[in-house]
């Protein structure tokens, strides 16, 4: 059974056929209990909606809730343009500069790792601490300690120059989240809402759920079976942030340029390429991907948590967004990329 509810205020527009057949094959075979598109241009919002919370519950909408996971580090990146923008820090500002006494950054050939380093995944720090010890394997993050990440930074040996490489680092993201969190003097939580869901009006954005978006909760799934939210305190800038169809429209609006924010700078500011060292045509801004395509750059990023995959993507150029929210660990990041990136296949379906 495949629910399709749409919700605008505008005309509804039918999504490509080829899309909406991928879809549907996509929940019939099991891939996910649900998958929902949403679409964002000058003409507005279209919003897509397939599918149920949990396998035979209820139907999904733009307003069900769902995990974003690595979404999030593109909030760090806008949250650390927006403070060197109002001067609190510089980008190129060693991150040792920010932390307590008793935490050591390691260096190496004299050369610090830097805020934009934290941010555009050229740090050399690993892409995870090795001393994380979950009670409970299915909510890892869960119980890693402020301590325990001050604990591995100590002790952490860089394996090459600070700059040099791409390497993806969920710890990095996190580490960079928490210093921003002790320079606002709040928690990462209230700083986003404060400086980006507050303004955009992004209602069920938060780490933490209320009562209204536990009860619009799209169900985690992982080989069909359902599975725990993740909690992630101490890494949370990598990714713990929670939000909708709707919710993420604004978002992807707000950083195309589509809806006017005071967060526009920042925006921008997250954008700007630093670095191509992932290859490929891939290049990277203050958390954000950037990648060619046939119609402009594809500014992006996925996320991924136990039992959810997601994408948001914009081409400034074409002033089009989209959002591909997923309640399963089987990712849709295809059907984002299709839309932004004509060429860009569809995945075969086996």
């Amino acid at each position: 059974f495949v629910a399709l509810c749409s919700v605008s205020g505008l005309a509804q527009k039918a999504l490509p056929e080829n899309v909406a057949n991928s879809i549907k094959a996509r929940i019939t075979n099991g891939y996910s209990p649900s998958i929902v598109v949403g679409i964002i241009d000058k003409d507005g919002p279209q919003y897509y909606a397939f599918g149920t919370k949990t396998e035979g519950g209820s139907p999904v909408d733009e307003h069900t809730i769902y995990e974003i996971g690595s979404i999030s580090k593109t909030f760090t990146g806008i949250l650390l343009a927006d403070m060197a923008l109002r001067g609190i820090l510089a980008v190129d500002d060693p991150a040792q500069k920010y932390l307590p006494d008793s935490v050591t950054l390691p260096v190496r050939n004299g050369k610090q790792i830097t805020l934009g380093h934290l941010s555009d995944h050229s740090s050399a720090l690993p892409r995870m601490p090795d001393n994380m010890a979950p009670a409970d394997p299915a909510n890892p993050y869960a119980d890693y300690t402020v301590e325990q990440m001050y604990a591995f930074l100590r002790s952490c040996t860089l394996k090459r120059d600070i700059g040099s490489e791409y390497e993806y680092s969920n710890l990095a993201q996190g580490l960079l989240g928490h210093i921003l969190s002790l320079q606002a003097g709040k928690s990462y939580e209230a700083l986003m809402i404060d400086r980006i869901a507050s303004p955009l009006v992004m209602k069920s954005t938060k780490i933490t759920f209320d009562a209204r978006m536990k009860q619009n909760l799209a169900i985690g799934h992982s080989q069909g079976v359902p599975v725990s939210n993740w909690d992630i305190p101490t890494l949370a800038g990598a990714g713990a942030i929670r939000s909708s169809l709707h919710d993420m429209l604004l978002y992807v609006a707000a950083n195309a340029g589509l809806k006017k924010s005071k967060m526009y700078p920042a925006m921008q500011l997250s954008h700007t390429v630093r670095h191509d060292k992932p290859g490929g045509g891939t290049r990277v801004g203050l958390g954000w991907h950037i990648s060619k395509g046939s119609a402009g750059d594809v500014i992006w990023h996925n996320g991924g948590t136990g039992g959810y995959r997601t994408f948001v993507g914009f081409v400034q150029e074409t002033g089009k967004g989209v959002v591909v929210l997923t309640n399963s660990n089987k990712g849709a990041d295809d059907i984002g990329f299709h839309f932004l990136h004509p060429a860009a296949k569809l995945i075969e379906l086996k």
